[in-house]
């Protein structure tokens, strides 16, 4: 009897302790895969120790002098504190911009005077805010601007194949764009902040990519092909603009812009064609009007 009680007792013992033990629970494969992955994913060579290296020695030269190192390879990491670039070809001769990928903190970049073959080395510098070539060619178009906060664009006297890379940048406030042959302001209809536009002496005819520009302040479209204003009657902060020497004879559109200030309407001596009763219309509101009377 005693015998079996104490059999008893033990079993109920054992039981128990089984019962404070944990069970093991083996580690999911995908847990383990997670884990590895997190370790090694950013395993490469650091970006700041690459050698940059700029084919055309004098830009390599600019590029030293405003980094301030005259000598030694030049990094990644020294690109990294060019924050602006002026070339004037008169006096610095450039043609190519390889190497400039590089210089992923650039926010102003100026070039005049030369031939250039491509923008495409500055296409995706995303610090970039401002933009301007002035009196130059470039042989090629970028395919695309990955610049997000490119505000102020400035194309003067510039002969290049096309803008439409500029057509996704959405950030555009301030942009001139005079004197290139241009036929097509497709480019523009993205940008929706447009402030103030310039696009003076160019072929363009079609205003309807400034439709529902109600940001835009001031606008320049002299000697241009212009016939209809129309697309402009929802720029309802329109202050200025400038129709010189183009084929307007109905101001119909721009009539009730509340904000409107000074309108130049400078015609062809021999065709006065814009309506003269809407001009003085304009007048007798207190607007600056100047025109061939």
């Amino acid at each position: 009897m005693r015998g079996k009680l104490l059999f008893s007792l033990l079993i109920v013992f054992m039981l128990a302790l089984t019962a404070c033990v944990k069970p093991f629970e083996p580690v999911p494969a995908s847990a383990e895969s997670v884990e590895s992955t997190e370790s090694t994913a950013y395993v490469s060579e650091p970006v700041s120790d690459e050698v940059v290296v700029i084919a055309d020695p004098v830009l390599e030269q600019l590029v030293r002098d405003k980094i301030g190192k005259s000598e030694g390879d030049i990094l990644a990491s020294d690109m990294a504190n060019l924050y602006s670039l002026n070339i004037n070809n008169q006096e610095t001769p450039v043609a190519k911009l390889d190497g400039m990928e590089y210089a992923v903190n650039l926010s102003d970049f100026s070039y005049r005077y030369g031939e250039l073959e491509s923008l495409s080395p500055i296409a995706n510098c995303r610090e970039l805010s401002y933009l301007n070539v002035s009196y130059s060619t470039v042989a090629q178009s970028p395919v695309d601007f990955n610049t997000p906060v490119l505000e102020r664009v400035g194309f003067t006297d510039t002969a290049i194949p096309d803008f439409s890379f500029l057509q996704n940048v959405t950030s555009m406030t301030n942009v001139t764009f005079s004197q290139c042959e241009i036929t097509s302001i497709a480019f523009l209809q993205n940008s929706v902040g447009l402030e103030e536009v310039n696009l003076s002496d160019n072929s363009i005819a079609d205003l309807n990519p400034l439709s529902g520009k109600i940001e835009l302040t001031s606008l320049r479209i002299d000697k241009n092909e212009v016939t209809d204003l129309d697309p402009l009657s929802s720029c309802i902060k329109l202050n200025y603009i400038n129709i010189s020497y183009n084929h307007v004879t109905n101001l119909a559109p721009i009539m009730q812009l509340v904000d409107l200030q000074e309108v130049r309407a400078y015609e062809e001596l021999d065709q006065r064609i814009i309506d003269r009763a809407q001009i003085q219309a304009l007048i007798d509101r207190g607007i600056t009007v100047d025109y061939h009377a």
